[in-house]
């Protein structure tokens, strides 16, 4: 929805040269069935739009789907990718299935239920004492650190990470901290990990502090499982032990994938403790200090280790896990948690399917046979009937939406056509000419009487044309074919900025040679590159091309942390490169064409703040503080236009 605020909020009502028109302002497209979309208030219907009421707090545990969720009756005896802790009296066990936690006897028998309900709630931890549970759940919306007493089921939170997300957790021997995986990203979905220690003693959540960092801000490997010694002066975790930042999948696990390390914390010193080839992952150090156990491959089986921790001697004890996942993505760990019994002379772990114990002296294993009978609410999915080829439909994207310099006219795209929209009137189609080609990116020049605009077609390849506003025949302007987007015009309507990209297999191969920026001076009928890289041109003050870029100084697939969104400009040569923002998680800029203001996107919401100067680079984000500045949208804005004036901004929305 282009769309524009009647009087600023908060520190957007100093920007005076703003007129705006209230939220719930609506134009009204009716032409081809379209859906509405507001703009600027010289065009708004005096109707007023509906609001929709503000949608309920979600909560995992009560979410609020249209239909009633149905039991699932449960009764198994195996599971999958089971943890499991013992307590420190070893007589109990405790363990996941399905999103709940279970207590069993170190014998077996039937589990009885700890936690229910829709949060998922794995990988708990008995407390040094036997009193306190450690696990994570998302029962307040994310994955987190929980504690539950467990005399009374009372339940504390231990961290509030709403993105930062936590896994793995584990008690320090003094019960009174817990260390756990904290996950991190790059661009790329995958990511690696920190571990952070918080104190559990604490009444609310609290930030916690690092006690493993990631070796720097694009790394992608995996990083994780913290375990504490007995005497809690050695913190045990895995890493990757491959060279580089950028994760790839199924690496060679014979080579040696993970490395099981130790951070002194007293010296603060690392080293390296398990790893070589098959790796190491998932350390769980004894009772008594003596031993570490680990899983490692053996020609590409997983295996449980146990190693010697004064000789560092290692031997095979159990030949039989499940695969780990050394060679895949493993944020939760890479085998599930296992636990020593406390006197040290054996160990609890899970594999196929069930629980087993394993005397350390002799190697020999006990099946713990366990039965969980419970149920699982299940919501049935949505069912919703889609309508194919109807003659007549609503789209559900109006894009490129831009307002006449007299503010009363509207051209807009939808559906790869150009549509103009007089005041209150129905919208017109633009164009007689050009229904074999994709159009879109309209702009007006200066008197309003004509349109220029881009196309596309997978027979002639991409072109810029205009046409009168009034409607009726296209003309192309003398360019080649080519990828052409992102176009604007200049003030004063001598030059076009635009964005050429290079060929591909998925457009075209032609005509791609030399992408970038440039400006087509129509006075003189030629072309003038100024920039390689770039997108989103628009013509500021003093004769300069403005355009926004991505810059980082690492390589790799995603290895973008430590990207910056920059604002450049150039003169109408290409040269004198000059900065004037830049920005973590800014996604474009718009300067305004008197260069009073500058628009940005962030996280899909528009800001727009003043420009004391064009000299001065500014550090932007949402928090902004350094100027005067304000959120703009509500919703989300996307197709940002300013007036020829600088005096207004639009921005669409979807189908608004």
């Amino acid at each position: 929805m282009a769309r524009q605020k009647s009087g600023l909020r908060g520190a957007l009502g100093r920007l005076s040269a703003f007129y705006w028109v209230p939220r719930w302002a609506k134009m009204a497209v009716q032409g081809l069935a379209l859906s509405g979309f507001g703009l600027m208030a010289a065009l708004a219907d005096p109707s007023p739009l509906a609001v929709d009421a503000p949608l309920p707090t979600w909560d995992v545990r009560n979410p609020t789907y249209s239909g009633p969720p149905r039991a699932a009756e449960i009764d198994v005896t195996e599971g999958t990718w089971l943890s499991i802790d013992v307590s420190p009296d070893g007589q109990t066990l405790i363990f996941d299935l399905l999103g709940d936690l279970y207590l069993l006897d170190i014998a077996g028998g039937a589990a009885r239920s700890l936690t229910s309900g829709l949060a998922w709630d794995i990988q708990p931890r008995f407390s040094p004492d036997g009193k306190q549970v450690v696990f994570i759940s998302d029962r307040a919306g994310g994955d987190n650190v929980w504690v539950m007493t467990l005399a009374t089921g009372a339940l504390k939170q231990i961290t509030k990470e709403s993105f930062r997300l936590l896994n793995s957790p584990v008690w320090h021997p003094n019960g009174q901290f817990i260390a756990a995986k904290k996950h991190f990203t790059t661009s790329r979905s995958l990511g690696t990990g920190e571990i952070w220690l918080y104190d559990a003693t604490l009444p609310a959540p609290s930030d916690g502090v690092e006690l493993v960092a990631r070796p720097n801000k694009n790394y992608q490997k995996e990083l994780g499982e913290p375990a504490f010694s007995a005497d809690g002066e050695t913190l045990f975790y895995t890493q990757s032990a491959t060279s580089g930042n950028t994760f790839i999948y199924h690496d060679d696990s014979h080579g040696g994938l993970f490395q099981i390390k130790q951070l002194d914390l007293k010296t603060g010193e690392t080293d390296v403790v398990a790893g070589g080839y098959g790796g190491a992952v998932r350390p769980v150090p004894s009772p008594d200090g003596q031993h570490l156990a680990y899983v490692k491959r053996v020609r590409s089986e997983s295996r449980l280790f146990v190693m010697d921790l004064d000789s560092q001697a290692e031997r095979m004890l159990v030949d039989d896990l499940d695969p780990d996942m050394q060679e895949t993505w493993g944020v939760y760990g890479l085998y599930p948690n296992m636990a020593w019994l406390p006197d040290s002379q054996g160990l609890i772990y899970w594999a196929g399917g069930g629980f087993f114990k394993v005397d350390l002296a002799t190697g020999e294993q006990t099946a713990i046979a366990f039965r969980v009978q419970d149920q699982r609410s299940v919501y049935e999915p949505p069912d919703v009937e889609v309508s194919v080829s109807d003659e007549t439909f609503k789209t559900r994207m109006v894009r490129f939406a831009r307002s006449s310099p007299k503010n009363d006219e509207v051209v807009f795209e939808s559906l790869g056509r150009l549509f103009i929209k007089k005041g209150t009137s129905t919208p017109k189609p633009l164009l007689k000419n050009m229904a074999d080609h994709h159009v879109f990116a309209p702009v007006f020049d200066q008197t309003g009487a004509r349109i220029y605009f881009l196309s596309w077609s997978d027979e002639t390849l991409g072109g810029i044309w205009s046409a009168a506003s009034r409607g009726g025949k296209a003309e192309a302007l003398p360019l080649p074919p080519g990828h052409y987007t992102d176009l604007a015009i200049s003030q004063d309507d001598r030059y076009l900025a635009y964005r050429k990209h290079a060929g591909s297999s998925l457009t075209h191969p032609d005509w791609g040679q030399a992408p970038g920026i440039y400006l087509f001076d129509r006075r003189e009928s030629k072309e003038i590159k100024i920039s390689d890289r770039g997108f989103d041109p628009h013509f500021g003050p003093e004769e300069r091309l403005y355009y926004t870029d991505r810059k980082s100084s690492a390589a790799g697939r995603g290895s973008d942390s430590d990207a910056k969104t920059v604002l450049l400009s150039r003169n109408f040569e290409g040269f004198d490169e000059r900065q004037l923002a830049q920005g973590d998680f800014v996604r474009r800029y718009q300067l305004s064409p008197d260069g009073q203001h500058l628009a940005f996107i962030e996280n899909f919401q528009l800001y727009v703040t003043k420009v004391p100067a064009l000299g001065i680079a500014l550090d932007l984000s949402a928090d902004y503080k350094g100027l005067s500045m304000g959120q703009a949208s509500e919703l989300g804005a996307n197709y940002l236009a300013w007036s020829k004036d600088g005096g207004r901004i639009s921005w669409s929305i979807g189908a608004q």
